[in-house]
């Protein structure tokens, strides 16, 4: 089904966002990872369900370092395809430069993604 895309999830090395990779590399998408600790655990679990993996340390509370990710992304695997999730969030919550917990940072680490994403030639 995601055979030729490619995610970029962040919070990727542990818990929820490892379990979101995992799932859409089970579907096909290659996949980017982004989150702090443990990198060579995590990316061999993704790459054994036979999908291109690569990851990026890009501190979410930094957009610079974010277009830097999205940049590395594109040149790695083309193109990144993370629309549906930007519309999703923006149906459920207004961008935000304030967050008080994990999950609120992750929410606007889209928000920054999205618009390096646009900037990037090729992009989905």
């Amino acid at each position: 089904m995601l055979k030729g895309k490619t995610a970029l999830v962040t919070g990727a090395t542990s818990g929820i966002g490892l379990g979101l990779a995992e799932a859409l590399a089970r579907e096909g998408a290659n996949i980017v990872l982004n989150g702090f600790g443990d990198v060579e655990g995590p990316t061999a679990k993704v790459q054994a369900l036979g999908v291109k993996v690569a990851y990026h340390g890009a501190n979410m509370s930094k957009p610079g370092e974010i277009d830097d990710m999205m940049k590395y992304a594109a040149a790695q695997f083309g193109r990144v395809s993370n629309e549906e999730a930007k519309r999703q969030l923006l149906a459920e919550k207004e961008p935000s430069l304030q967050f008080t917990t994990p999950e609120e940072l992750g929410q606007l680490a889209v928000f920054f993604c999205s618009p390096a994403a646009n900037n990037v030639r090729g992009v989905a």
